[in-house]
Formats: C-alpha cells, structure tokens, sequence
C-alpha cells in the first residue's frame, strides 16, 4: 500500500492502476495527465470534503509551489475540521506559513 486514494471514490489504492478496482474510474487518464497537479488543485473545490482532503495530502506531499495559494484559499473557507486540519498539514509539508488560530477570548 503507498497511501494513494482513487480521486473519484477515495478508497486506498495498491500501486497506480489503470482501473480503480473499487469504482472502476478510468485512473489511466488521470495518472498520465499533463499536470497531475493542477487536476488536484480542481479537486480541493470538490463538495465532497473526503475528495478535498485526498487532495490537499497529495498536494502536500508532492510539494509544487503552485498549490500553496489555492490550499489558503481552501483554508479560509473549509468548514470541516479534518479538512482544515489537512489543508494545514498540506500548507506546512510545503513550508508555507500558517495562520494561528485565534481564541476565542
């Protein structure tokens, strides 16, 4: 198991196969795109927070740059805690810096 997710269902994936054996997305496409990148940064708006924190993991680990300002973007309006809590760990894998939490008095 290397800890990738398929980016339709979510479930845990051996290796990069060619079919989701889960959903049987069609994951062939997905892992020869041009820019594998900037298709996870399309999924930080998916209204399915599991599918948003997929992305914001993988994004983190992949450590591009350009995906610094979408995830604070994500940050500033992600209403779900574990979603926050990935954006966040995903800001900091790329050494970005993170707004403290405030208290509350």
């Amino acid at each position: 198991m290397n800890g990738l997710s398929c980016p339709v269902c979510c479930k845990n994936l051996d290796g990069y196969p060619a079919w989701c054996p889960h959903c049987s997305a069609d994951l062939h496409e997905f892992w020869k795109s041009e820019d594998f990148v900037q298709e996870l940064i399309v999924a930080l708006d998916q209204p399915n927070a599991s599918v948003a924190m997929q992305a914001a993991s993988l994004l983190g680990q992949f450590g591009d740059q350009r995906a610094v300002e979408p995830l604070k973007r994500l940050l500033g309006k992600a209403g779900d805690a574990y979603l926050t809590r990935a954006v966040k760990v995903a800001l900091h894998s790329l050494g970005a810096a993170v707004e403290p939490e405030r208290g509350l008095g």
